[in-house]
């Protein structure tokens, strides 16, 4: 399993765990897709666990993932209910953070030490980040940290070329009427947000706009252009220069993608045992059928 994927199934566990108690119906006529310890699981609770009919459709790959999630899940979610970590386990757990504020990322670190104790380790990870290993992971995905040449863009975007021109007199002497003129013009969802486009970094739009707007001088209105689209009116209110994000200001992200890795390696680690301690069996026919 990659750790992406394996993450992926955390976070789901995350938001399900205690979801998948409720036994189907007529279970006699229901098809067994899966046994923990002898105990079935039967399509319909794998079909309602994900609120989804058109899983049956999945390739086979896709369906075992999701139906390793159900079991992990089944597994788990009942002696994660008993579970209440100390503050002095949620102190050690956290305190290496920093200042690592993201919930998401404390709740995951959380989960996993709770699925430790479920399986009776003590937590093997290490939440310790050096500055040297900060250091070294900068100078090895530097490219991670460099943005490119952007601008902060608006458009008008006409269907004729006389419009076009007439706006774009007006606009020289009055720039506040561009976001009401936009609700004329544009199509949704620029309609309604004054035209803008948002930060345009180099690479983002078509070579013919490019062209354009990255020619304009901040708080400059372009002249009409014809492009694909029509006869275009560009507005650039702010610019940013290509830079390397220095490795001060990435060191918080550093931090968290470091232990983002860390908690991939983790989790599929988890996910053996919980196979190795259970006897468990995937209907590999139904996966395939």
């Amino acid at each position: 399993m990659k750790g992406q994927e394996a993450i992926g199934l955390l976070f789901i566990l995350i938001f399900f765990i205690g979801n998948c108690n409720n036994r189907p119906k007529d279970q006699d006529k229901q098809i067994v897709i899966a046994k923990i310890n002898n105990s079935p699981i039967y399509e319909k609770e794998f079909l309602d666990y994900y609120g989804d009919r058109d899983i049956v459709t999945y390739s086979p790959e896709v369906k075992r993932k999701l139906l390793v999630n159900l079991i992990i899940d089944r597994v788990i979610s009942e002696e994660l209910k008993n579970i209440t970590l100390s503050d002095t386990e949620t102190k050690v757990i956290f305190e290496q953070l920093g200042n690592i504020n993201n919930d998401e990322t404390k709740k995951i670190l959380n989960n996993i030490y709770m699925l430790h104790h479920f399986l009776k380790q003590k937590a093997s990870m290490n939440f310790d980040i050096s500055s040297e290993e900060i250091k070294n992971y900068y100078g090895e995905n530097t490219n991670k940290f460099y943005k490119k040449e952007a601008v902060l863009v608006a458009q008008l975007l006409f269907k004729n070329k006389e419009n076009s021109i007439k706006i774009y007199k007006e606009l020289q002497s009055k720039k506040n009427k561009f976001i009401e003129y936009s609700k004329i013009y544009n199509n949704p969802p620029y309609s309604s947000n004054g035209g803008n486009l948002g930060w345009i970094e180099h690479g983002d739009l078509p070579e013919e706009l490019e062209a354009i707007v990255f020619h304009i001088r901040v708080g400059r209105i372009s002249k009409p252009k014809k492009t694909t689209y029509g006869y275009q009116i560009f507005w650039v209110t702010k610019k940013r220069k290509a830079k390397y994000i220095p490795l001060i200001d990435a060191k918080e992200a550093i931090k968290r993608a470091i232990l983002q890795n860390r908690i991939n390696a983790e989790y599929e680690v988890l996910i053996k045992n919980v196979f190795r301690l259970n006897n468990i069996f995937i209907n590999e026919r139904y996966l395939y059928r």
